[in-house]
C-alpha cells in the first residue's frame, strides 16, 4: 500500500456528503510543494469525524495521512487534467504558535 503524508491549509470547509446512501466527508487542502507551488488535494474521509467537522474550516492547518489516487478529468476547454485524491486514514488539526509563543495541543483522528 502506498501512503501519502502531507500538511497544508484547508482550501474549503469540510462537508458531509453521501454516496450510495453512505456518508463521507469531503474537503480540499492547499499544500505547498518543494517547487514552491501550491497543489490542491481533494480529501475523502470514510470514518465518523462529525465532532471534528465543525472545526475543519477554510485556512485551518491540518496534517493528513492516507492512500493516494490520481484521477483525470476534462476541463471546460476539453483538455485532460490530473487531480490528486486522498482517502484519509489519519487526520490531525495543527495549531499555530500564538503571540506568546505557546502552542495548543493538536488532536488526531
Amino acid at each position: 500500500m502506498i501512503k501519502l503524508t502531507f500538511t497544508g491549509n484547508l482550501a474549503c470547509s469540510c462537508e458531509q456528503r453521501n454516496y450510495n446512501g453512505k456518508p463521507y466527508y469531503y474537503f480540499r487542502v492547499a499544500a505547498n510543494t518543494v517547487r514552491e507551488q501550491t497543489d490542491f488535494i481533494t480529501c475523502f474521509v470514510n470514518f465518523d469525524i462529525s465532532k471534528l467537522a465543525q472545526y475543519l474550516t477554510v485556512g485551518k492547518a491540518v496534517y493528513i495521512e492516507g492512500r493516494p489516487r490520481i484521477s483525470t478529468y476534462k476541463d471546460k476547454e476539453g483538455h485532460f487534467q490530473a487531480r490528486y485524491d486522498v482517502n484519509v486514514t489519519e487526520l490531525e488539526l495543527m495549531s499555530k504558535k500564538s503571540e506568546e509563543g505557546s502552542t495548543s495541543q493538536s488532536k488526531t483522528y
